[in-house]
């Protein structure tokens, strides 16, 4: 019972912000293993945000336990400590059913907090959400958006997890002030009045891409107000911002890629936002100076990688988490 403990804790910590930089990426790597780590993920945060954190510090019910573990279908382990490290992530069957007790045993004494949550499976295809102020949202596969049922109250809050391009629509309070639309994920705070941008939080990067609009990104203590065209990226805790072609990086969304000048750097960003993957090129010198140009539809993984591999004259292989360019 230690270990699963332990890992409950190990969520909270992670949701109030008390998590060591290794703890977090152990958390954030669990997350992005499946839709249903990330909707689980999703109602934790959910509900911690509503109670009071000191007060969910519950000693585990036992006999709740053991009904979790028999709709589960999960055996555990009597012996053994759960380690928090890197380890953790072969423990994710057993980490998903301890993330539904603590759900369950602080429903107990809060009740149920109803949510819209929408996931998309890593399997299936892009999905259109359009929320309740008529904003739409693209969302990628293996991505999860959520909202309450105040949305579109006094503000307009969502919750991600994974990458999604926005279209947000202009909405007006009755005090003639516009309501801002906020991003929230477990990196970065994104606010809008009004405006398009794409949202990338995953285990290879986290980044807003801006097109149209004005976009107040933030992630810690870290800022940046970006104007169409800006990328603001998470690197070392500090938010880097550059220039870059949001509409091949935003392609993802449509399927249809436009090369303009391209260079092999912005390739090899471009496959790693899509495919959440490490990119490796073996002969950087050989790529140098190539500049891709030219139109293309790639609707699928494995479309875009066959037609980079013609563009580029390479060879691009496939591997676990890595790509391989030679």
């Amino acid at each position: 019972m230690e270990e699963q403990n332990e890992a409950y804790q190990l969520l909270l910590k992670f949701l109030t912000e008390e998590t060591s930089p290794e703890e977090k990426i152990t958390v954030l790597e669990w997350i992005n293993e499946s839709p249903e780590h990330k909707e689980i993920y999703f109602r934790v945060k959910d509900i911690v945000n509503h109670i009071d954190y000191e007060e969910v510090r519950l000693a585990p019910d036992q006999a709740v336990w053991r009904n979790i573990s028999g709709k589960a279908k999960v055996e555990t382990k009597r012996t053994g400590v759960f380690k928090l490290n890197r380890s953790y992530l072969k423990y994710a069957a057993a980490v998903l059913f301890t993330l539904a007790f603590s759900i369950l045993i602080v429903s107990r004494y809060y009740g149920n907090h109803e949510v819209t949550s929408i996931s998309v499976a890593l399997n299936e295809g892009i999905k259109k959400v359009v929320l309740p102020d008529q904003s739409i949202v693209w969302l990628k596969p293996g991505s999860s958006l959520q909202y309450s049922p105040d949305f579109n109250g006094k503000e307009r809050n969502v919750r991600l997890i994974g990458e999604a391009f926005f279209e947000i629509t202009k909405v007006k309070a009755k005090d003639g002030h516009r309501k801002s639309f906020t991003v929230k994920s477990s990196n970065l705070e994104v606010s809008v009045l009004g405006t398009s941008f794409n949202v990338i939080d995953t285990r290879k990067s986290t980044a807003v891409i801006v097109r149209t609009g004005l976009v107040k990104t933030k992630a810690g203590t870290e800022s940046q107000l970006l104007h169409p065209g800006d990328r603001a990226q998470l690197q070392h805790s500090k938010l880097n911002k550059d220039q870059v072609d949001v509409a091949l990086f935003t392609s993802w969304r449509t399927g249809d890629y436009k090369f303009n000048q391209t260079t092999i750097t912005e390739v090899v960003q471009l496959l790693e936002n899509y495919t959440n993957c490490d990119v490796v090129i073996l002969n950087p010198e050989k790529f140098k100076q190539t500049r891709l140009l030219g139109r293309v539809q790639a609707k699928t993984e494995n479309q875009l990688l066959n037609i980079l591999q013609d563009m580029l004259s390479a060879k691009i292989t496939k591997q676990n988490h890595t790509i391989t360019i030679n």
